[in-house]
């Protein structure tokens, strides 16, 4: 048996939803990097906590992604770290895209006499 009626009442929702998804990309290029798309990778080490960038202090480590071994030597200098950087693989498969194998990263660190 019911006393007393449940009382309902208009209320306006605001509601976030996703319009589309995250683009991700070279970050120094800022070109689109594509899911399964090759990409070179970099990690910066930190012993000091605080010079971490990306994790404003919660984490020892930065990483960044790039399209090519020229984004990767254009973004070299401009890394300030009080430990080390772990550098990407060399890809000497063939059918590695351009750009991203062990022939581009050859030609950038080839003397030429």
């Amino acid at each position: 048996m019911i006393i007393k009626k449940a009382k309902y009442r208009k209320v306006k929702k605001i509601v976030t939803e996703r319009v589309s998804d995250d683009v991700y990309g070279c970050d120094q290029c800022k070109k689109e990097i594509k899911e399964g798309q090759g990409k070179l990778d970099i990690t910066v080490f930190y012993n000091n906590k605080k010079l971490s960038k990306q994790h404003n202090g919660d984490s020892d480590t930065d990483r960044y992604e790039f399209c090519s071994w020229v984004c990767v030597c254009k973004f070299l200098p401009k890394i300030k770290t009080d430990y080390f950087v772990s550098l990407p693989f060399l890809h000497y498969d063939n059918n590695y895209k351009k750009g991203l194998n062990s022939n581009d990263f050859l030609k950038l660190f080839t003397i030429k006499k």
